[in-house]
């Protein structure tokens, strides 16, 4: 059975996300593990402490076993864990070991500017993700998935290997995908050959494909949600070296600020085969 790992924090978007997380299991048929993760309280000689370590993971237990019990009636299997760590790097660990389908954490509504600035749990699992994330914003509510916008630059042929859990989740609910790509200029080219990948990995998801006009792709991507009844956005994390993070804009960092419906980060897989292999083999099934 496929598992979901919710992260929280207790906060209200935390128990948000965690209300999104098991409606959406239930309705994938897929378990839930509810985890929190404790920052270990740091040691120093003129420091009193007021609570221990062993203390702080006894609370975050019994907190989770709270959220166990409000989810009893929802007919998802629900286990909790809490642990000692840094927050993103132990819930990419843990649900790598627990093979996730999915991660899921909430984003505050309050204070985002501020975030942008000392950054959040949400924008640096997405920077170092291995593992399919959702992140939900504090005021979206649960729908089962009928449309789902693609965010899709066409440049990367790679992409295309980020997509099986977002193909999953659209075939789960029968969705409907749209393809957009967001460009500075006038131009609807549904001929680009560079769609053809696509189009044929998301040949079962009635896909069809927009092209939005607009310097803000953030801006753009909420005024085609809003304009569409969009249930879901989705874009892929591209690797970038240190300087490239530096100087280029992030896309990625701005949905997750500004998106008003849970936004899909899907990790790139570079490596799952050579692109002029990856082209070559496309052109002979298509030839067939």
């Amino acid at each position: 059975m496929k598992t979901i790992v919710i992260a929280t924090d207790f906060s209200h978007a935390a128990n948000n996300a965690t209300a999104y997380g098991v409606a959406l299991a239930k309705d994938i048929g897929a378990e839930v593990l509810l985890l929190h993760v404790c920052t270990p309280l740091a040691a120093s000689a003129d420091m009193i402490r007021i609570t221990s370590d062993q203390e702080m993971l006894n609370d975050s237990r019994q907190l989770l076993q709270n959220q166990v019990i409000r989810f009893a009636g929802s007919e998802v299997k629900i286990t909790a864990r809490s642990v000692l760590g840094s927050a993103s790097s132990m819930i990419i660990s843990i649900a790598q070991e627990v093979d996730a389908a999915w991660i899921i954490v909430g984003m505050k509504a309050k204070d985002k500017s501020l975030r942008k600035i000392f950054g959040s749990t949400a924008v640096s699992l997405a920077r170092h993700m291995a593992m399919p994330l959702i992140i939900v914003p504090e005021n979206a509510a649960y729908y089962p998935l009928s449309k789902i916008a693609l965010v899709n630059d066409l440049e990367k042929h790679s992409d295309v290997h980020a997509l099986p859990p977002l193909q999953a989740l659209g075939k789960d609910f029968d969705a409907y995908m749209f393809v957009v790509k967001v460009t500075p200029k006038s131009s609807k080219n549904y001929n680009d050959p560079r769609l053809l990948p696509i189009r044929w990995h998301l040949k079962e998801l009635h896909a069809s494909y927009e092209f939005l006009n607009d310097l803000d792709i953030a801006t753009a991507v909420n005024n085609f949600v809003a304009d569409n009844d969009i249930d879901m956005v989705a874009m892929v994390a591209h690797q970038h070296t240190l300087l490239e993070r530096i100087f280029i804009h992030s896309h990625i960092k701005e949905m997750i600020y500004h998106t008003s419906v849970p936004f899909a980060v899907l990790p790139e897989q570079p490596t799952a085969t050579n692109d002029l292999t990856y082209r070559y083999n496309f052109n002979l099934r298509v030839a067939h």
